[in-house]
């Protein structure tokens, strides 16, 4: 089974004698969310499949697991001709889809996962080339004309919703790039779905998509008429003069912020003294 491309667990079925035998082979310490995976150990281990054997079409097995202290009661069942459904094992509420390795060359589970990240069976570190393009579209718009860039966000917000039906966002940075489009839009659905955009690129393990966590959730607060709480969001009126109202500034503190990647308040003040209408909106896409 792969998580990101990467080998992380094998199952090994084999004859011995007249008997059924298995393994699984995996990291010794991992916490799972069905198809999440994360705090990954470095250490791999090696656990034998007990008392096997087949019922109503699923092959039936426990595994003594140490590491966690418990027997888990597993079921494999056939999806496809190559590929399995395994239940049961570290208590996954979510099957997970094992493929079939009929070669003499024994899959090698690694050892290389980072521990403060998260991995998923359809994850991916390619980016998606269709997002990158969109990306760069709305980077431009924003460039060009402040104004234009809510257009462009909702024209772009039926596309983006199509790759994530079809499962074509898959690395941390295509969370990102989505996020900050969407968060561009004036439609309170999409501001809403960016926020949660960028929660899973940080979950992917992008930390530099935390500032846009907070972005986004500041431009849903005040698409809902709300004040934002972060102060990421800036608006430029005609006269030039630029504001963050409406704007929570006591609602959370500056230590809460610069772990979110957001200046302090007196930075923020700064920041509306020097700003101009036209490097704002450059600014405005950090």
């Amino acid at each position: 089974m792969k998580v990101n491309a990467t080998e992380f667990l094998v199952l090994k079925l084999f004859r011995e004698a007249e008997d059924l035998k298995g393994a699984i082979i995996c990291p010794a310490r991992f916490s799972t969310l069905g198809n999440l995976f994360f705090n990954i150990s470095a250490a791999i281990i090696t656990l034998k499949m007990l008392a096997i054997h087949m019922d109503a079409g699923q092959l039936i097995f426990d595994v003594k697991d140490n590491n966690e202290g418990a027997t888990c009661h597993c079921a494999m069942s056939l999806k496809t001709s190559n590929q399995a459904l395994l239940t049961g094992f570290r208590l996954s509420y979510e099957p997970w889809i094992l493929d079939r390795n009929c070669s003499d060359k024994l899959e090698i589970v690694t050892a290389s996962f980072e521990p403060n990240r998260s991995y998923s069976q359809d994850g991916s570190n390619t980016p998606n080339r269709e997002i990158q393009h969109m990306f760069e579209e709305d980077q431009a718009s924003c460039t060009a004309s402040e104004s234009s860039a809510p257009k462009l966000a909702s024209n772009l917000s039926l596309s983006i919703k199509n790759l994530i039906a079809t499962g074509s966002l898959c690395s941390g940075f295509d969370f990102e790039q989505a996020a900050f489009i969407l968060h561009h839009s004036a439609s309170v659905e999409d501001c809403l779905l960016a926020h949660t955009l960028a929660t899973i690129a940080v979950a992917k393990g992008n930390t530099r998509a935390i500032w846009i966590v907070a972005a986004t959730l500041d431009r849903y607060l005040q698409t809902i008429g709300k004040p934002q709480i972060y102060g990421t969001q800036f608006e430029t009126h005609d006269d030039g003069t630029v504001t963050q109202e409406p704007y929570d500034r006591d609602f959370i503190s500056d230590i809460v912020r610069r772990h979110l990647g957001v200046p302090p308040l007196y930075l923020q003040e700064e920041q509306i003294k020097n700003v101009t209408p036209a490097a704002f909106t450059v600014k405005s896409k950090q």
